[in-house]
């Protein structure tokens, strides 16, 4: 009986040691597979900070472009309230007709143009992230949630200004265009001479009513 009862404890002791083994090499199996996991994540996460770095610098090269040929765009408005584009009543219907259907919608499509990028890179980035992890989604979203936000900011401000010079704008065309027998333009000076003071008053007013953007 002793015998016996040696044979089960040193068999009981053999067989717990078996398991303590087997737990230990699942243990170390686990641990690797998470460092194995943490090490890939590591360089994917890298790859694409890389990518997300071109790809915002894709992002404000684009807005910078579409900017400057805003801004280009806009300077033709200086140009056109300019006294001897209005120096005949058929020159006047001709420059209100040219900003109302030209210029004024072109201003306005840009600026649409321009905040539609931002949206735009928004689902290119959300369709570039859709088969990554839910962490390095939310990293990455969140990168570029921050930064954006207060380009948005920026620029929604800018073109909410622009639109109203824009209104600005048409205000003093359109009193151009509907007075334009009621004054006579001198061309070696390049102003507008007005019949009537209360006219030239208005006039005034509506040309310190052009506050550039800043």
């Amino acid at each position: 009986m002793i015998l016996i009862a040696c044979c089960i404890g040193i068999g009981a002791f053999a067989y717990i040691n078996h398991q303590k083994e087997i737990a230990h090499q699942l243990q170390q199996q686990q641990e690797a597979e998470r460092l194995q996991k943490q090490q890939e994540q590591e360089v994917r996460r890298a790859e694409l900070q890389t990518l997300f770095d071109l790809y915002l610098n894709d992002f404000k090269t684009d807005l910078a472009a579409k900017a400057k040929s805003y801004k280009t765009s806009r300077r033709v408005l200086k140009d056109l309230i300019s006294p001897y584009n209005f120096e005949t009543p058929a020159f006047a219907k001709e420059n209100y007709t040219m900003f109302q259907t030209q210029i004024a919608p072109s201003l306005r499509a840009q600026a649409a143009d321009i905040i539609g990028i931002f949206e735009a890179y928004n689902q290119k980035l959300n369709d570039n992230l859709k088969s990554e992890d839910s962490e390095l989604i939310l990293t990455f979203s969140t990168q570029w949630k921050k930064m954006t936000k207060e380009h948005l900011k920026t620029y929604v401000d800018f073109f909410t200004r622009e639109e109203e010079m824009l209104q600005a704008y048409d205000a003093l065309i359109t009193f151009y265009y509907t007075h334009s027998k009621r004054y006579k333009v001198d061309i070696e000076n390049n102003v507008f001479l007005f019949k009537n003071d209360n006219e030239k008053a208005q006039e005034i007013k509506l040309k310190n009513a052009l506050k550039p953007s800043r």
